[in-house]
């Protein structure tokens, strides 16, 4: 997936989701070392809790971060994601990587207000 960012130095956050786990971020633009560093950080991490440990994060003044533009992403994915049922199996369709069964171009999302 690419996220369009809105209000920090980075532009874009390319990611993709397995398995309900985050993989694969790379934040186009932005701190360097900050934005390698949380990419890191969340690489196989369950998506609701990646979102709830970056969101709401603040940087400086501004009233979001690149951690937070991140959750925001991740939020919007998980609005358009296969469901899960109580087991934690996919109900209805399958992702596109799955569905090729290779790794696929990102599909652009943007932050929009």
């Amino acid at each position: 997936m690419v996220y369009k960012t809105q209000g920090v130095c980075s532009r874009e956050i390319y990611f993709d989701v397995e398995d309900h786990k985050v993989v694969n971020v790379r934040y186009i633009g932005g701190c360097s070392g900050n934005t390698q560093g949380v990419a890191a950080l969340v690489e196989g991490m369950d998506v609701d809790e990646a979102i709830r440990r970056m969101e709401g994060i603040r940087c400086g003044r501004r009233p979001t971060s690149c951690p937070d533009q991140l959750a925001r992403a991740l939020k919007q994915y998980r609005q358009g994601a296969p469901r899960r049922d109580k087991a934690g199996r996919h109900q209805g369709t399958r992702t596109r990587a799955a569905l090729a069964g290779t790794r696929l171009p990102p599909q652009k999302i943007s932050a929009g207000r």
